[in-house]
């Protein structure tokens, strides 16, 4: 059984990171951290990369940072979430 989970335990949000390489994954990490939330970019396989982050997401804002440095950054939604909303 694994510990309940603790207030100021980093949480992720998945993008997908089009033509993600690693050069893009360093890019994305380096400008996501003038976040102070954000803590991490993390490869996740494919073009999908986790941003760790505590406290409150800012994806709206993540993606206008990585999109005036020329990276596309898409935020994927939670098939399960969508599925209770239909």
């Amino acid at each position: 059984m694994l510990p309940p989970r603790r207030a100021h335990d980093p949480s992720d949000l998945r993008f997908r990171l089009p033509d993600c390489n690693a050069y893009l994954v360093r890019i994305a990490r380096a400008e996501l951290r003038v976040f102070p939330a954000v803590k991490d970019v993390v490869h996740r396989g494919c073009d999908i990369v986790s941003v760790i982050y505590e406290g409150t997401p800012e994806a709206s804002a993540w993606v206008a940072q990585l999109d005036r440095h020329g990276v596309r950054l898409e935020i994927l939604i939670d098939e399960d979430l969508t599925a209770g909303a239909a």
